[in-house]
């Protein structure tokens, strides 16, 4: 099971019915590409955040928040998607820390004296 699972929700009206059909779209670990046949609703089964984009046919799609917290995308058109999560914040906020770490740990090291600093005590 991947980290991502999406979801369309595929409307077509018939006779003043509407028909529901859900189709399982292809994902990997943090994304998903693919073609989506028709309009309708793309759900991703994670928790709403900002960070989740939806390209269709290269324009940005704005999510919505659902009653359960999830986010939901409503495709106007069908065309080729692009779902991934913008991590370029957290990889930020994880670079800040390296650097902060690895400085903590240099100042850390003890310094040597230099050999006119000590006594002749202390040589001997």
């Amino acid at each position: 099971m991947t980290l991502l699972e999406c979801l369309l929700y595929q409307a077509v009206h018939r006779e003043s019915q509407v028909a529901r059909e859900y189709i399982a779209l292809p994902s990997g670990p943090v994304g998903a590409t693919g073609f989506l046949p028709s309009a309708g609703t793309v759900i991703i089964t994670e928790k709403f955040e900002g960070r989740w984009r939806l390209l269709l046919n290269g324009r940005e799609i704005e999510a919505e928040e659902t009653e359960s917290g999830v986010p939901r995308y409503v495709i106007p058109e069908p065309g080729d998607f692009i779902i991934y999560h913008d991590g370029t914040e957290r990889r930020g906020w994880v670079s800040l820390q390296i650097i902060t770490l690895g400085t903590l740990v240099i100042l850390a090291l003890p310094a040597r004296r230099r050999r006119k600093e000590m006594t002749p005590e202390e040589l001997s």
